[in-house]
């Protein structure tokens, strides 16, 4: 078994997971692939699952009585949203990415515990280690790996760089008083006063997008992916002056995209994965198209795409 640090390394986010698709016209889940630590949400583990067997059906799972809204895969873990607002988690667990309450690795599906809230989940987003889960009101929640800080909660805290959210274990260090530790996502303080309305998750960083079209980003900023002109990690995410008026935002492993209201694309981060052959982009800059009305971004290890309201799809080849 590949242990959790090997699988960081990995150059394809979601080579160790699985593929997980929507029926549209019944809410119904489908997911195949590796299911080494129970990411395909079949029951038990290792064994891989083939599309032909791919819907998600197995008794004791909460998928099979509520039809499902969003989905998102990250390394080996699974989230959905489903009807009922319920976010439902399930694979490995070891960094608290399930948010359930613990870091053990789970085979069926686990309620990933928010707390109370009055608003409607908008989406969930995986990343390798990760998760993020926004609502309707903009309001954001994180768990799982922090080592990068990806997760862009109180850098004030000691400790802040552990592995996980630990909600207990942050109460008790600015209480002086030591209690049990649960492993719960945390409520994203520093921007609460902006309303998110994407996320989207890197390998080991996180971008965000606003309703007034700004991107933030923090967590790992090695090749630029947070596009703030250095390679430092940012804890606390803060809006870039540039692009404005964004309307989608994606993350590559290590690059990250957006798409303005106008249509136009624009690419930051691992050069190879945004078309530069010798240097990365450290700051957001304008991709050529030839077409000025791009609808839709996609990001994966070494490459990209772009989707234009013609629906023609655009790569942007990995470069050797």
């Amino acid at each position: 078994m590949p242990q959790l640090d090997d699988m960081d390394d990995m150059d394809d986010l979601t080579s160790m997971s699985k593929v997980t698709d929507l029926d549209q016209d019944r809410g119904l889940l489908l997911s195949w692939g590796c299911g080494e630590f129970g990411q395909h949400g079949h029951g038990g583990s290792g064994e891989n699952v083939s599309s032909e067997g791919a819907l998600v059906d197995h008794g004791d799972s909460l998928v099979r009585s509520h039809r499902v809204k969003h989905i998102s895969c990250g390394s080996s873990h699974t989230a959905v949203v489903t009807g009922q607002d319920e976010v439902l988690t399930w694979g490995n667990g070891n960094s608290g990415q399930l948010g359930c309450g613990d870091k053990a690795t789970h085979t069926s599906p686990q309620r990933l515990r928010l707390g109370p809230h009055d608003s409607q989940v908008a989406g969930v987003a995986c990343g390798s280690r990760h998760t993020v889960v926004w609502l309707e009101n903009g309001r954001a929640y994180s768990c799982g790996n922090n080592f990068y800080v990806q997760l862009g909660y109180d850098f004030r805290v000691k400790n802040y760089k552990e592995n996980q959210i630990m909600k207990q274990h942050l109460k008790d260090e600015l209480s002086g008083k030591e209690g049990p530790v649960e492993v719960l996502p945390h409520f994203l303080r520093p921007i609460m006063h902006r309303k998110v309305v994407q996320v989207s998750c890197g390998k080991k960083f996180t971008l965000f997008l606003f309703e007034s079209g700004q991107v933030a980003g923090c967590g790992a900023n090695n090749f630029g992916q947070l596009g703030n002109g250095t390679r430092a990690e940012m804890v606390s995410p803060k809006p870039l002056d540039n692009p404005e008026n964004v309307i989608r935002i994606a993350a590559g492993s290590c690059h990250s995209l957006a798409v303005t209201a106008t249509g136009e694309l624009y690419a930051w981060g691992m050069g190879r994965a945004c078309g530069s052959r010798r240097d990365d982009l450290l700051t957001p800059q304008r991709k050529t198209t030839r077409r000025s009305n791009v609808v839709g971004v996609a990001g994966g290890s070494g490459h990209s795409l772009a989707l234009t309201g013609e629906l023609c799809i655009y790569l942007v080849k990995k470069i050797p």
